[in-house]
């Protein structure tokens, strides 16, 4: 439970009640669990370990603020700007993050598991070993971005864009990536078990001592494609004929 009201926190700071703005205001370790901010301007504020599970935070900006291990589960993050934000051990399970962008952001060893991020920008974002389990970033931008040591098991990845990204040692089990653009990603030594890679653009891609086993690739283009050492056992890239 908050441990101010809404309105308790913003007479507490002196803030316009009308237009209350956060920016570099130091909340560290404050619990506002379920509290709704829409449209807030949070820049560059001090949230380290702060509680916002539940909150309302639609259209929000966190550009470059401190969310290291904030607690944000099942907050509704919708089209928020976490640009140059740091999210680093920050649990985002459940959140809505549809359309958010995170431009530059840090979320090493943040937990995603099962959080909605379909449309979202994550180019060039560090994401180093999040837990995206059963989350789904269908039309997502993660061109670029490091995802070294992930968990995307069963992740939706429908069309999204995975150019030139770091996926090594990435677990990619059973997740769907039908239509993606993997031209130029690294997942030497991914787990790609039981993936759907269907239509996937695969080309210069580099899968060594991946694990391809039951996978679909049936009409990917994986035109100079590094598969040397990969298991292949099961994988399925073509049809079989009638």
């Amino acid at each position: 439970m908050a441990e101010f009201t809404r309105e308790e926190l913003i007479a507490r700071l002196g803030l316009d009640a009308r237009r209350p703005h956060f920016a570099g205001i130091d909340l560290s370790g404050v619990d506002l669990s379920g509290l709704i901010f829409p449209r807030t301007n949070f820049r560059a504020a001090k949230l380290a370990g702060v509680n916002l599970s539940g909150a309302v935070l639609t259209g929000a900006d966190f550009f470059r603020a401190d969310l290291r291990g904030a607690d944000l589960h099942e907050a509704d993050l919708t089209g928020v700007d976490f640009g140059w934000s740091q999210l680093a051990e920050a649990n985002l399970s459940g959140a809505r993050l549809d359309r958010a962008q995170f431009m530059d952001a840090d979320l090493t060893d943040a937990d995603l598991l099962g959080a909605s991020l379909t449309g979202a920008m994550l180019s060039m974002v560090n994401l180093s070993g999040v837990t995206l389990v059963g989350a789904n970033l269908a039309g997502a931008d993660l061109s670029r971005t490091t995802l070294r040591a992930a968990d995307l098991t069963g992740a939706n990845l429908r069309g999204v864009d995975l150019r030139m990204t770091n996926l090594t040692g990435t677990s990619l089990a059973g997740a769907n990536l039908a239509g993606a653009n993997l031209r130029g990603a690294d997942l030497t030594g991914a787990n790609l078990e039981r993936a759907n890679l269907r239509g996937a653009n695969i080309t210069a891609t580099r899968l060594h001592r991946a694990r391809l086993a039951g996978a679909d690739l049936r009409d990917a283009d994986l035109t100079h494609t590094d598969l040397s050492g990969a298991d292949t056992d099961g994988t399925i890239f073509t049809d079989s004929p009638p």
